[in-house]
């Protein structure tokens, strides 16, 4: 087991991005339910009584571990939303928007673990520091609300921070398939953050308006809205396409953060753009919170095609094909495939993809021409 999945509790090192309009119970426990991490964003969330009938709710739902995430710097009711939280037996939440210096002795003190989201490399390695037990590293391709500095790209960002700490990290930012979750593990990822796709899914809450924005973006079709200290990715709409035009408009004078969740939850894009990540031009379906992450699974898969082993023991004909969980997935490794005698070809399969599976396992195998679907 990684070192990520021992901190989640899940099946798969798949956690839900916290988006406001997402918190909703059923749609937590459907990504719990399917094997991932579901969390609630509670960032803004000051009442306890509500934040009590979401946990309960949840928990009708599913007896699967879910998550919270807290805004460090914006809600004054942390400490208390942590002991509800730990009350209700949640071992793991997520921060954000401040220093963890603030939150961590408390988390600590409940038994609890915390992932500290983190935009740049210097925020990372001072949240490792102030005792975060891993980090969501999230590049500039992020949906979300933003520095207003100079950001790196995953393919920087990712490998950077993970050459310089001991936590595990998960990606996010431009994750939206097996693609994007293979590519965050090469990096040196141990799991991903999902956001934009899943705001897209069957189940969510999202208005319709909201899903077919990010069905319908085209790529570049995104862009970084200045809100005076910050930035907020959103989806380009004509309105805001005509307003970028005109040099003598301020677009953080144009759009004010009050209306953004009554322009998201309403469909009403000309109030507030609806946001989403740069990934948005990748989405052309709506799918369940099931089949994205089954297909964002990645497995090794082999065809053999009328191969003799070495030692004339036996041969197939026609086309058998073997699969090999990777990286990050309880239960990873070598597994009982076909047959037996199939174990030897596996081994230096595995050995020679060792950057893309599970650094802890201690298999090997042996499957030279294996190809990735």
């Amino acid at each position: 087991m990684s070192q990520l999945l021992d901190i989640l509790g899940s099946k798969y090192p798949i956690i839900q991005g916290p988006i406001g309009e997402l918190n909703d119970p059923k749609m937590v426990a459907a990504v719990c339910e399917a094997g991932g991490f579901g969390v609630l964003a509670l960032g803004f969330t000051g009442d306890l009584e509500v934040i009590k009938k979401m946990i309960a709710d949840i928990r009708e739902l599913t007896d699967k571990p879910f998550g919270a995430n807290l805004m460090i710097a914006m809600n004054p009711a942390n400490e208390q939303i942590l002991e509800i939280l730990a009350e209700a037996g949640v071992k793991t939440v997520t921060t954000s928007a401040g220093s963890p210096k603030k939150i961590y002795p408390k988390i600590h003190e409940l038994g609890m673990k915390g992932l500290h989201v983190a935009l740049d490399f210097s925020f990372a390695l001072k949240a490792a520091e102030a005792g975060a037990d891993g980090l969501v590293v999230s590049g500039c391709e992020s949906g979300g609300l933003r520095t207003s500095n100079p950001e790196s790209s995953n393919m920087v960002l990712i490998p950077l921070v993970c050459d310089h700490v001991e936590v595990p990290v998960a990606a996010a930012g431009a994750i939206a398939d097996s693609r994007g979750y293979r590519a965050a593990m090469a990096l040196g990822a141990q799991g991903v953050q999902i956001g934009t796709r899943f705001l897209s899914a069957a189940e969510s809450p999202a208005s319709q308006p909201w899903k077919e924005a990010i069905l319908n973006c085209p790529e570049g079709g995104t862009t970084l809205l200045p809100l005076g200290g910050m930035n907020v990715r959103i989806i380009i709409n004509p309105s805001l396409a005509e307003k970028m035009k005109d040099p003598t408009i301020d677009l953080s004078q144009e759009y004010s953060m009050m209306n953004m969740g009554k322009a998201w939850r309403s469909g009403t894009f000309d109030l507030f753009p609806a946001g989403g990540g740069q990934v948005s031009a990748s989405i052309t379906e709506i799918k369940s919170v099931k089949v994205i992450i089954e297909e964002m699974r990645p497995v090794l898969r082999y065809a053999f095609h009328d191969f003799q082993s070495p030692g004339g023991e036996y041969q197939t004909t026609g086309s058998k094909e073997i699969s090999v969980p990777v990286y990050g997935f309880r239960g990873s490794g070598v597994q009982r495939l076909y047959s037996d005698r199939h174990r030897p070809f596996c081994k230096r399969f595995v050995r020679e993809n060792r950057p893309l599976l599970h650094p802890h396992e201690s298999g090997t195998t042996n499957l030279k021409h294996g190809t990735w679907q």
